[in-house]
């Protein structure tokens, strides 16, 4: 074998990136025929490839990418600027989009405070946590729904009487589905807001790597690419 100086460039100093995606409906999702896709795992793909970089999108539960981050496995994601995400990412920039988190009850239940939810199925997606004292409470009844869109049709055929989480993943789920907001969703019980971000892990990329992608999120936020995707 010929040896040249390609073959010492580490893959760090190369065109290569790592992304975590979570792995839930619509974020992303694998179809029966093996394609991919989903607001988070579209939008990254086009940071990736508008950054002029090239590597593997990892469709991860959401556990399991903290995890990777943390361990400098996956290089990078798409992340609601939680106390936890502060802790476990790097966040780099924001993308210009809102992650709202909270509990949406059904058309015609009234929730205005935390202490309404009592005595209300509620329906969760798999695997999303987004607040201590909602996660941990064991005196709400919670149905664990496969995914977003299981959350909106148990709604929607009034088996649940509320589904939590992301309120905006709600509202593009059922407006994918042709279903009015007014419909399905009564007023919700906001817990929190903040923007998605673009964040890496506290060592890796590289620090060019950072910039470029730091510059395309700039650009593709400014251009409006961001607001397609998630429209």
């Amino acid at each position: 074998m010929v040896w040249s100086a390609k073959h010492l460039i580490p893959e760090e100093n190369s065109g290569k990136i790592s992304f975590g995606v979570v792995a839930l409906s619509p974020y992303a999702y694998r179809m029966e025929d093996g394609s991919r896709h989903g607001l988070l795992f579209e939008t990254s793909e086009l940071i990736i490839k508008d950054a002029g970089l090239s590597g593997d999108l990892h469709l991860l539960p959401i556990k399991r990418l903290l995890r990777n981050i943390s361990n400098e496995s996956i290089d990078c994601s798409l992340v609601a600027g939680t106390p936890k995400v502060k802790k476990t990412f790097r966040l780099i920039e924001a993308i210009g989009q809102e992650f709202m988190a909270g509990v949406f009850p059904r058309a015609g239940v009234s929730i205005k405070t935390y202490a309404d939810l009592a005595g209300l199925i509620i329906a969760v997606p798999r695997g999303v946590m987004f607040d201590p004292l909602f996660d941990q409470d064991k005196s709400l009844k919670k149905f664990y729904a496969k995914g977003y869109d299981e959350a909106i049709k148990l709604l929607s055929l009034g088996r649940v009487d509320a589904v939590a989480g992301s309120l905006t993943t709600y509202e593009i789920s059922a407006k994918a589905d042709d279903i009015p907001n007014g419909d399905i969703f009564g007023r919700p019980l906001v817990f929190y807001k903040t923007p998605l971000w673009l964040g890496c892990s506290h060592n890796r990329p590289s620090a060019e790597k950072i910039d470029r992608l730091r510059s395309t999120v700039i650009k593709l936020r400014k251009n409006g690419t961001f607001n397609r995707v998630f429209r």
